[in-house]
């Protein structure tokens, strides 16, 4: 058993309703996006303000776990990261502050 079916073993000995909202991803490239707190998976970005890329080069399995929203794993309720991404070499929490205002401050 290779180490990342052994993880998602583990997962799901934590968390025996994992397998209803893992899914995974081989495409070359895809986005998650996050739409009205609900993270997917999404060929297209139609925004790329609103969009994390995937650049998967040798379209290996992508593993994507929605954590946030009406269909994510913690539902809606405390907050919790809004997803997690990750493949046999890299685990990535993802949230998204889409509603966040940044100032830039400029030197006179």
């Amino acid at each position: 058993m290779n180490k990342t079916s052994q993880f998602i073993l583990n997962l799901k000995n934590i968390n025996n309703n994992i397998s209803d909202f893992l899914q995974s991803e081989t495409r070359s490239i895809f986005y998650i996006v996050d739409i009205d707190g609900q993270s997917f998976i999404n060929p297209h970005c139609l925004d790329i303000n609103k969009c994390f890329s995937i650049k998967n080069h040798n379209n290996e399995e992508i593993f994507f776990i929605p954590i946030d929203g009406k269909e994510g794993l913690l539902g809606f309720g405390d907050s919790y990261c809004d997803s997690t991404v990750f493949n046999k070499d890299c685990f990535c929490f993802l949230e998204f502050k889409l509603n966040a205002i940044s100032y830039r401050r400029t030197c006179n």
